[in-house]
């Protein structure tokens, strides 16, 4: 029994004998996967890879990594080819198994295997496996061959020794090298891969917002970094990583924990994408990492006016309310604005103007929008306002007589305004009714009659009436 290269696999020979007649001999290759289940029971479970006529032969491990069988008809009877298993660390057929693959050059193979004859054999070395790299191809062998003929696999040749051929896709290719040498050639087969070479996609500075500002933030990198270097790329095919230099990127060495804490106002990363089958395919890429203040946007209350013309529209100041969502934040640090919905506050559209008249009567909500000032993705839109209009109360022109009673006829007497309130304010609900001397005092709302008790001034007195609305 034989063991592979990496020790995945056993294989070994099981012969029928009958007599000295190819016609009675029977031999089988079979493989037993060396797990530890199968190792952990008496009778090892085999996986039948080839049968047909023939007789006992040993099976030797090449320095390729092959695994060579000697092949023969009968026991006097040999063969002049060995059979070869080209891929002995695979489970099953796909570990391709080929008969007659190796010719003796006119010599015959019996039932053993001297020891391993370099000049039968040539190791073929392949470098440089992603695509669109000059892949190299080289041969060791102890027998100069007199010509050589490279077959790359995708109907393309050369007969230099060491060639230079760059692949057009990315796929298995069964590359044949055949070795001429004294009238007799040699062909060998290797299986070689060539690998997607992954693109670094262009990205945008990645930007942190310091909530608690204390200089230091956790970004998720596989979050904000990764979808962007990978772009259509297939993320089960490639893998991206990060790290502080260019020299630990181009190694694969010393690669980022991601989240990672950022701890300086601005620092430039490297991330390489590579071939998840094959880490040599790599691009890397440079990118900016940023720390910016988060804004607070504090709670300010509503604004609220009277209407002066009964349409429920008034213009605002809404720049009254910018020291209060500040609040000790440094306003040249950070920039305020105002919209009309939350979902423009939350794309920076739209934003008012500070002398805004609200477009809905009476009552509309205003939203906040502050941002850092260098870095507008650091914002914070979780506050708004309502933009309140309060009714113009109706205050109806009414005139009141009354006749003079008190027994001296001088004009005057005691008049009760409080009587003359619904019919100034054709009886509206929650609004009082006060009464002035003159329309100053009426504006300011200062020194208002008695209004139970007031005795006139004159036979004939204006008095103004100011109606307030309450709610």
């Amino acid at each position: 029994m034989v063991q592979s290269s990496l020790q995945t696999a056993a294989y070994c020979i099981s012969n029928d004998t009958f007599g000295n007649n190819p016609a009675n001999h029977s031999s089988t290759l079979y493989q037993y996967e060396l797990t530890p289940a199968n190792l952990s029971t008496p009778f090892l479970s085999g996986i039948e890879i080839d049968t047909r006529p023939g007789y006992r032969g040993a099976i030797q491990l090449g320095i390729d990594g092959k695994i060579y069988r000697a092949l023969a008809d009968t026991f006097t009877i040999g063969r002049n080819f060995l059979g070869v298993i080209n891929n002995p660390n695979v489970v099953g057929t796909g570990c391709n198994y080929q008969h007659d693959a190796i010719p003796l050059a006119g010599r015959m193979s019996a039932q053993g295997l001297p020891p391993f004859i370099q000049s039968f054999f040539a190791l073929i070395e392949v470098e440089n496996l992603c695509l669109g790299d000059g892949t190299t191809f080289e041969f060791r062998s102890d027998t100069p061959p007199d010509s050589v003929l490279w077959e790359f696999g995708d109907g393309t040749t050369s007969t230099l020794e060491n060639p230079t051929h760059i692949y057009t896709a990315a796929r298995i290719y069964n590359v044949v090298l055949s070795l001429t040498s004294g009238g007799s050639t040699r062909v060998y087969r290797k299986n070689v891969q060539i690998y997607d070479t992954p693109i670094a996609n262009t990205i945008s500075d990645i930007v942190a917002c310091d909530a608690d500002l204390n200089g230091r933030e956790i970004v998720d990198l596989d979050l904000l970094a990764t979808p962007q270097i990978l772009g259509a790329q297939d993320p089960n095919l490639f893998t991206v990583r990060y790290f502080i230099n260019q020299a630990d990127a181009d190694l694969n060495r010393n690669a980022i924990t991601t989240p990672f804490l950022a701890n300086v106002p601005q620092q430039t990363l490297i991330a390489r994408i590579y071939n998840s089958n094959s880490a040599s395919c790599y691009e890397t890429l440079a990118f900016d990492l940023k720390i910016f203040d988060q804004p607070i946007s504090n709670l300010v209350n509503d604004l609220e006016v009277c209407d002066d013309d009964f349409d429920g529209v008034i213009t605002f100041d809404l720049s009254n309310q910018t020291n209060t969502i500040l609040g000790s934040q440094n306003a040249s640090d950070f920039n305020i604005s105002y919209h009309s919905s939350q979902n423009d506050a939350d794309n920076n559209s739209g934003a008012l103007a500070l002398s805004y008249p609200n477009t809905t009567p009476f009552n509309e909500t205003v939203f906040i929008r502050i941002e850092n000032a260098l870095e507008p993705n650091c914002f914070d839109t979780t506050q708004s306002f309502d933009l309140i209009v309060n009714p113009k109360p109706v205050a109806n022109d009414f005139s009141a007589f009354q006749c003079d009673e008190d027994g001296t006829p001088d004009g005057r007497t005691v008049f009760s305004f409080m009587s003359f309130d619904n019919s100034i304010s054709a009886s509206a609900v929650g609004v009082s009714v006060s009464y002035f001397i003159n329309q100053n005092d009426a504006d300011a709302n200062l020194n208002a009659l008695d209004n139970v008790s007031y005795i006139n001034l004159t036979p004939m007195q204006n008095i103004i009436a100011r109606a307030t609305d309450d709610l």
